[in-house]
């Protein structure tokens, strides 16, 4: 039994990853689609790569790119576009090592992480945005962000990690990426990072 647990854990991976309509298929129906997202989905992605690398060193993104992030994730994900944006800081890893893991959700290294409170992203003095993998950090937190005001509340706080994964994922596929290979994010932990057990 235990031997074919790596398997099932793969299976579930990549059953989450193709996509959030299968988990919640209510939410499609809040989502005001894109008129072509086949056609627009390159279009959106580009103008958010292209507005992240005319940033200057240490920049934050701006309203035009936080814009198009929101329509990116709330296409991939299925969750409504409300463009209440969120405000991106810059923060040592210090700062981000000291920050309270109850109210702020980190990814590994501590390259950033989601204030739900303040609707704040912090995003680390190093953080470039410059590869998809950095980029793919800013879409995890965008995600997180529009779950909050969005409203969607889950029993476990952990299934809301598992939409932000998947935005996460999505982005990373299409550079031919994934979290495992970005993130040391396998399957087995993607399932610990994302599953609880509720009674």
């Amino acid at each position: 039994m235990f031997k074919q647990m790596p398997l099932c854990a793969a299976l579930m991976f990549l059953t989450f990853v193709s996509g959030a309509s299968a988990q919640s298929p209510h939410l499609s129906t809040l989502m005001p689609r894109e008129s072509n997202w086949l056609m627009d989905e390159p279009i959106i992605r580009n103008r958010i790569v292209t507005g992240i690398r005319q940033l200057e060193p240490g920049g934050i993104p701006g309203k035009s790119e936080l814009t198009s992030l929101i329509t990116w994730v709330s296409n991939t994900l299925d969750l409504p576009a409300i463009y209440d944006l969120p405000r991106i800081e810059r923060a040592s890893k210090l700062k981000l090592a000291t920050i309270e893991p109850s109210e702020l959700l980190s990814l590994p290294g501590n390259v950033s992480s989601y204030d739900g409170m303040k609707g704040t992203i912090y995003l680390s003095e190093a953080w470039t945005g410059e590869t998809p993998a950095e980029l793919s950090v800013l879409v995890y937190q965008v995600a997180r962000h529009l779950q909050n005001v969005s409203g969607p509340k889950f029993e476990c706080r952990l299934w809301g990690e598992k939409l932000a994964y998947i935005a996460q994922a999505q982005w990373l596929m299409r550079y031919g990426r994934n979290l495992e290979e970005d993130f040391g994010i396998d399957p087995e932990t993607y399932l610990f990072k994302t599953e609880c057990y509720i009674p």
